[in-house]
């Protein structure tokens, strides 16, 4: 079960996922099907996405599945606010799981967590409107309003968006998926809270929670060692609610100016990259190679003789999908 840790500021919103996939059932069940897989989407420069739970939805790879599922959003005109987007991912959500319980006759824990921005009015708060705030969100059948795990044996039926704001220096920090021991999860907390306290920036947070997945991964097969980041800082985000569009996504460490991503594995020559949406459009399954090496500690490249891959269209959706 993916592990994914999120940490708020008031200055950046970070997110750290494991990539491994291992297998459900059968004679495999619990085995590693795949240690690299992308479960990264980012929504128009503003919240960054990854899930936990089924890794196919609808015949898709889930991370292609979200994406399709936010451009349908913005093909239909809804607005590109938060509550519509969560409401309308939710009800594909129940859905597309419906279909999976009628097939397998039992219904599967899954949830979409994210981070990042979202104006006062999106949260339903009496503050000035145009105010940003760093923000949590969620679409699951088995989270609660703090981001765990329900302590039930059979998840919900339907599928519902949540979303709340942070507040402090150290605004919110969550782990999603497979659950931190208590103890573990406190000083994870504990020791993120003296790095950002101590004036370290997102790079030194995000080394810190990077460190946290591996830790569980060295005890729980079920968590792989490839990690992925993302930093969505304040500052392009407040450009995009402004009306621009051209935020870029650098493949770099993260950073105050810029919103990043960065594969962190023990391969340092290829780099992947996660789903960016912004409205309408997409672009994915990005795939980084710099022979002459990437630094695992800033993300730095030497493109001498390197190259970069990227698809701008998605896959076609099974024909049968409604």
């Amino acid at each position: 079960m993916t592990l994914i840790l999120n940490c708020l500021t008031e200055n950046y919103a970070l997110q750290v996922s494991d990539r491994r996939l291992t297998f459900l059932g059968g004679s495999r069940s619990g085995q590693v099907k795949d240690d690299d897989k992308n479960k990264a989407v980012i929504w128009n420069g503003t919240l960054a996405f990854a899930y936990t739970g089924m890794a196919r939805v609808d015949d898709e790879d889930t991370d292609i599945w979200l994406t399709r599922a936010l451009m349908d959003a913005a093909k239909a005109g809804l607005p590109p606010e938060l509550p519509s987007v969560l409401s309308y991912v939710s009800d594909a959500a129940t859905k597309a799981f419906s279909r999976l319980a009628k097939l397998y006759g039992k219904t599967y824990q899954h949830a979409f967590v994210g981070v990042g921005w979202g104006k006062v009015r999106d949260l339903d708060l009496p503050q000035d409107q145009g105010h940003i705030l760093p923000l949590f969100c969620s679409i699951s059948n088995a989270l609660d309003e703090d981001g765990q795990w329900l302590s039930v044996a059979q998840p919900a039926f339907t599928f519902r968006g949540h979303a709340a704001p942070g507040s402090g220096t150290l605004l919110h920090f969550t782990s999603a998926g497979q659950p931190l021991e208590m103890a573990h999860g406190k000083q994870v907390e504990r020791e993120l809270r003296r790095i950002i306290k101590g004036g370290a920036g997102p790079q030194s947070a995000a080394r810190f929670l990077v460190e946290a997945v591996r830790s569980v991964a060295k005890r729980n097969k079920t968590v792989g060692s490839n990690v992925m980041v993302t930093c969505l800082p304040r500052k392009p985000a407040e450009r995009a609610f402004a009306g621009d569009h051209l935020i870029s996504l650098d493949f770099s460490s993260p950073n105050l100016e810029a919103n990043t991503f960065q594969y962190v594995s023990e391969k340092t020559t290829i780099g992947y990259g996660p789903h960016v949406i912004f409205g309408t459009q997409s672009m994915g399954d990005m795939k980084i190679e710099a022979p002459a090496g990437i630094d695992p500690k800033t993300g730095k490249l030497d493109f001498t003789g390197g190259s970069f891959q990227m698809c701008t269209q998605l896959p076609d959706p099974p024909k049968w999908r409604p």
